[in-house]
């Protein structure tokens, strides 16, 4: 099943019209209006990562979630790339600073990757803090550049974080994916009828990742490449998080430094195996993995405790 989240009706028109979706069947007082098709559904969350966690708690409390289910979440965003279409490889809530990772399957289809930042307050004043904060980082003036390694344009947004720690309490990583359009620069409100036509301007590009999303969820199966991947990542975070004498808290954060290392072609144990000759681990306190963990976040461009 391909399940896709939209925060706006706006955001959803195109999608519903193409793939002739009709109203769902109510469920018993659904507080989010839902629409289906043959093998995919569209919610409509309304706006903020609060809202959009609660439409995908909503929605997996109602209905099972299954190994082949792919959520997309497909919206729009500010940055200075106007009319862009990208998907999402790195995730960071604004307000926390928490990351996550989604599982890329595609690859070269005319999306430009990206790292989205859930904001819950106008982008204009909130860029700074973010700065000040160091969860993004700015070249020169320009808001919307990542640096380091991975460098990423940055979209501002205000639902995928919420998103994304809803559905990971059923969904791994490669079952989760983002797709964003930008409409603005974040300095003004867009019109309806404007939001409308960049949804159907970036329609080729969608419609195209929703297809390759299909796909997937079909060739998804219990031996497939993506689980035995998944299975190796748990394995080396579980490793690393013994080592480190991680709390619940850093063995979440090992496996999102896992993960993003995996994503950008980083042999993890081989990294970490200098520091396994030298001693360094496994550490002998947790104090001490505290330590170790904040170092490899700051040297991947992470956020640490």
């Amino acid at each position: 099943m391909i399940i896709i989240f939209t925060a706006l009706r706006e955001e959803g028109e195109m999608l519903i019209k193409e793939y002739g979706m009709s109203p769902a069947k109510p469920v018993k007082s659904a507080p989010f209006p839902m629409y289906e098709g043959e093998g995919i559904r569209l919610i409509y969350t309304g706006v903020g990562p609060l809202n959009a966690a609660s439409a995908v708690t909503w929605y997996f409390t109602e209905y099972d979630a299954n190994d082949d289910d792919i959520l997309i979440n497909i919206g729009s965003c500010c940055s200075d790339i106007p009319g862009g279409v990208f998907i999402g490889a790195r995730v960071t809530d604004g307000a926390s600073g928490f990351e996550y990772f989604p599982d890329l399957f595609v690859e070269d289809e005319g999306l430009r990757l990206s790292r989205i930042v859930t904001v819950y307050r106008p982008v204009s004043d909130y860029a700074k803090e973010l700065s000040e904060r160091g969860l993004i980082h700015h070249a020169g003036d320009d808001m919307t550049r990542d640096e380091g390694i991975g460098a990423l344009p940055i979209l501002f947004e205000m639902e995928a974080s919420g998103i994304f720690e809803a559905a990971r309490k059923w969904l791994s990583p490669h079952q989760i994916q983002f797709i964003k359009i930008t409409s603005d620069d974040g300095t003004r409100l867009i019109t309806k009828e404007e939001l409308l036509e960049y949804m159907n301007d970036s329609k080729k590009a969608v419609l195209s990742f929703v297809e390759k999303a299909r796909e997937f969820s079909k060739s998804l199966s219990a031996g497939s490449e993506v689980r035995e991947r998944q299975t190796h990542i748990e394995e080396v975070t579980e490793k690393i998080a013994e080592d480190l004498i991680c709390s619940e808290t850093m063995r979440l954060l090992t496996k999102q430094l896992v993960t993003y290392m995996f994503l950008n072609g980083v042999d993890v144990e081989e990294e970490l195996k200098p520091m396994y000759d030298d001693g360094a681990l496994p550490v002998k306190s947790r104090k001490e993995g505290k330590g170790v963990l904040n170092s490899l976040l700051t040297k991947y461009g992470m956020s640490g405790l």
